[in-house]
């Protein structure tokens, strides 16, 4: 029984991870590069003030690409 869910479990597993994989890509910046910044609206002020927050744009830019400081983190 316990070899049957341990089966049961990895191939939910599996699948959930395909599903998610699925709309994933891999991105990667080069130093110079011009890029967009999405931010959330009601967390960040600082970029912009916007009386509406829910009608406020999705991604802020261009930002250009001055430093790369670790696999995902880069300096604006």
């Amino acid at each position: 029984m316990l070899k049957l869910l341990k089966f049961h479990m990895k191939r939910t597993q599996d699948r959930m991870k395909q599903l998610v994989d699925k709309g994933r890509s891999d991105r990667s910046f080069h130093i110079g590069d011009l890029v967009y910044v999405k931010l959330h609206a009601y967390h960040q002020v600082s970029v912009q003030a916007i009386s509406n927050v829910k009608l406020a744009p999705k991604y802020y830019g261009s930002f250009l690409m001055e430093d790369k400081i670790g696999v995902v983190a880069y300096k604006l």
